[in-house]
């Protein structure tokens, strides 16, 4: 016999009508039953966005944010969303922490920007050392390591697998 887990839904904050789950997905009430939204994934971005309409107003979110908007219990005003599986695609609320930022980040003397840039080049050096057979020549590769290490040079994940997929 299957045995079937029931979902909690939790009422979104500004948005009346729809609902997070606690399966990670956001639903709509729709006459008599709960609809579940579709989930798009971007190119740039490998976490899952939903759009949300109110006052014919569309405007998309991350899958994530909205679970937290729906089960956060602390009301952090600057916070950060952690994946404890690192699953992009497991959006319950048991896999998510929230963590408030550091005072120095709210202050100013740390920017998230430069957390990120720090995370996101970590990821970049992992790719590379995974992927190296790639490329075959070290001109390719240097031109990889010298933009890495530019901070205005907005790195992401996918538009390197797409680079040395490319040079094969």
């Amino acid at each position: 016999m299957k045995k079937t887990v029931k979902t909690e839904f939790k009422p979104i904050k500004g948005y009346p009508g729809y609902f997070a789950g606690s399966n990670g997905k956001i639903y709509t009430h729709n006459s008599k039953k709960m609809k579940p939204l579709v989930m798009y994934i971007y190119g740039y971005s490998k976490f899952p966005e939903v759009y949300l309409c109110h006052n014919n107003e569309r405007k998309k979110f991350f899958v994530y944010q909205l679970i937290v908007k729906a089960f956060a219990v602390s009301k952090f005003s600057n916070y950060r969303i952690k994946l404890i599986d690192g699953n992009p695609l497991n959006n319950s609320p048991e896999n998510i922490i929230v963590k408030k930022l550091s005072h120095k980040i709210k202050k100013g003397e740390i920017s998230s920007d430069e957390n990120y840039y720090k995370s996101s080049v970590k990821d970049m050096m992992f790719l590379i050392k995974r992927d190296r057979t790639l490329c075959g020549s070290n001109e390719e590769w240097n031109y990889i390591r010298r933009n890495l290490l530019r901070k205005d040079y907005k790195f992401r994940y996918n538009w390197l697998k797409i680079y040395i997929r490319s040079r094969r």
